[in-house]
């Protein structure tokens, strides 16, 4: 599919799913780039479109239909009001606080990890080690690990996307 991509690669049948079903796209160089990292407007944008059609519009920016739909349920996103913010790569930390709102819950930091953890919507890094310590939350996400993890979302109950409360 992508030149980059080998069937053996371990995010190869991932990455597949992610853009059959609109979740992301390759570059048109005919690449994927698995290891780059993503940045929070990426994110925001797999996110979102893994549970919903895609926004239609006309807008100065591609992200701003998703910081607007981020900001009006209230999610924890730093692009929303600093444009500067939506190219900055993003910790696994701030990905884990932006999934735990998205499930209508206001945790931060290790708490947001714990809850992904318990609910099963994450795992570590390390096989059979789920703890804070194993999601590993200073390491950046790159665009494997960030299709892997939607899907995994999607795959253990993440449906719906909620507002998070105050």
């Amino acid at each position: 599919m992508f030149s980059d991509v080998p069937p053996e690669h371990w995010a190869a049948g991932t990455i597949a799913w992610a853009v059959e079903h609109g979740v992301a796209k390759g570059y048109d160089d005919g690449t994927f780039r698995p290891n780059d990292t993503v940045t929070e407007a990426e994110f925001l944008a797999m996110l979102i479109n893994a549970h919903r059609p895609p926004m239609p519009g006309k807008y100065q920016h591609w992200a701003d239909p998703y910081y607007a739909f981020a900001e009006e349920m209230n999610w924890p996103v730093e692009g929303a009001h600093e444009i500067i913010k939506r190219s900055v790569e993003i910790p696994r930390v701030r990905v884990a606080e932006i999934v735990a709102a998205a499930d209508g819950v206001n945790d931060r930091g290790d708490d947001a990890i714990r809850y992904l953890i318990r609910k099963g919507l994450a795992k570590g890094k390390k096989p059979g080690e789920a703890s804070v310590e194993s999601f590993a939350g200073d390491d950046l996400l790159t665009r494997a690990e960030a299709v892997a993890f939607i899907r995994n979302l999607k795959e253990s109950g993440l449906k719906v996307l909620k507002a998070r409360p105050n």
